[in-house]
């Protein structure tokens, strides 16, 4: 069980961070579908080893309008923050929003992909990983 009020791990609780310990810890939760906005090294330093999570870059790096360079960082950070050591999921929460490139929707599946095989590289945030 997470104790928000005296977690020692340097992190700002943020509203969907609550509910997510709050539905592990009252409904005994293994697996959450993490907000886009969330910063995903953050959370793994909470939650590592006790919850799956599942989540994507956000939506607005998939318009026309957005470069792929971009898009590509997004991914690479989701992948290289939340998946190592395992209990991360890639995906598209299920939807894809009203101008979205289709292009863009396609080739961020492909790199997923490609980038995602293990070993994958953690990144170092505060020295914590």
């Amino acid at each position: 069980m997470i104790d928000m009020e005296k977690s020692r791990r340097p992190f700002k609780w943020t509203p969907p961070a609550q509910i997510a310990c709050l539905l592990m810890n009252n409904l005994k939760t293994d697996e959450v579908d993490i907000a886009a906005a969330e910063d995903l090294a953050k959370v793994k330093l909470i939650f590592d080893g006790r919850l799956i999570m599942h989540s994507n870059p956000s939506n607005r790096l998939l318009t026309k309008e957005a470069g792929y360079k971009g898009l590509r960082e997004g991914i690479h950070y989701r992948i290289a923050s939340a998946a190592t050591g395992g209990g991360y999921i890639f995906n598209v929460a299920g939807e894809l929003y009203a101008g979205t490139d289709k292009n863009k929707a396609v080739f961020m599946v492909k790199y997923a992909r490609k980038i995602s095989r293990y070993p994958i590289k953690a990144l170092k945030i505060r020295g914590k990983i």
